[in-house]
């Protein structure tokens, strides 16, 4: 997570992007009991986050959508059709170059908003596990 906001901005790039398009919220559904808890404050601050960071501290939201890593990211279209899931780009080993590169939910939005259904609708998430109350 850390690398799409410190190393690279795609996490802010892809949200400021579309932020007259779209609603993009982020979701940290970390135990209450973990040592990260409550660190969303402070990355917040550090990364610049302009949008809404939910606290889903019992798991609820993470685990109806079976949210595995984090990042792991959702594209909900106007409907409230989920139409995509998955990580936000090809590169989950941090090896490839920027014209390599595929962000997946940038392809996803931007194919919603031409009116074509997501060519790509799931792919493997990749990042650090979601830490869950029990």
């Amino acid at each position: 997570m850390k690398r799409h906001y410190e190393k690279y901005t795609t996490m802010k790039d892809t949200a400021a992007a579309y932020k007259d398009k779209v609603v993009w919220l982020a979701v940290n559904s970390t135990n209450p009991k973990h040592k990260d808890f409550g660190a969303e404050k402070d990355a917040i601050k550090q990364w610049g986050i302009e949008y809404p960071v939910l606290i889903d501290s019992d798991g609820k939201v993470g685990k109806m959508y079976e949210a595995k890593t984090t990042p792991h990211m959702y594209v909900i279209n106007s409907e409230g059709i989920l139409v995509y899931a998955g990580a936000i780009d090809n590169d989950a080993q941090d090896k490839l170059e920027a014209d390599k590169k595929v962000n997946y939910v940038k392809q996803a939005i931007e194919e919603l908003l031409k009116g074509e259904t997501v060519s790509q609708p799931e792919t493997k998430p990749y990042g650090c596990g979601v830490k869950y109350a029990s």
